[in-house]
């Protein structure tokens, strides 16, 4: 009976205590809506850059120049999978058709994306090679009025 005792004497505290709450991340569909600018730009052929900016809304992204808050910027359908690692994203005309397939991490306010064309195999990591364009954006934090 007193070893019952002992033991339940030591147990009874550590099953007591509170279990701590799991951290809540936003989901990547969440994260990634906003303005964000070119920060680097490797298509892989040579050509690279800086000074375009994407944004992000609901299912869309428009792309273009310096100005895309308006939303004239070209507008595409996006698609986020966030069930394999890495985590895929697919662009789509704004009416539908695949026109590139490829992967996006997040890090921080930065968001890295290497994207081929459809019809090629996605690519499997961020390194830059031919044929796979890689862009790394920066957030652009909102103007509170």
């Amino acid at each position: 009976m007193r070893a019952l005792a002992a033991l339940l004497w030591m147990v009874l505290p550590v099953l007591a205590a509170p279990v701590p709450k799991e951290v809540k991340r936003p989901s990547d569909a969440v994260r990634i809506q906003g303005l964000w600018a070119y920060d680097a730009y490797d298509a892989g052929n040579g050509a690279r850059g800086t000074g375009g900016r994407w944004y992000f809304e609901k299912e869309k992204m428009y792309s273009g120049g310096q100005n895309t808050t308006d939303k004239k910027g070209t507008p595409y359908g996006i698609v986020l999978r966030i069930d394999t690692t890495p985590s895929q994203m697919d662009i789509t005309t704004d009416n539908g058709p695949l026109i590139c397939n490829g992967i996006y991490k997040f890090d921080g306010d930065e968001l890295r994306i290497a994207y081929v064309g459809s019809g090629v195999e996605r690519p499997k990591d961020f390194a830059s090679a031919n044929g796979k364009t890689i862009i790394v954006l920066k957030r652009i934090p909102e103007v509170k009025k």
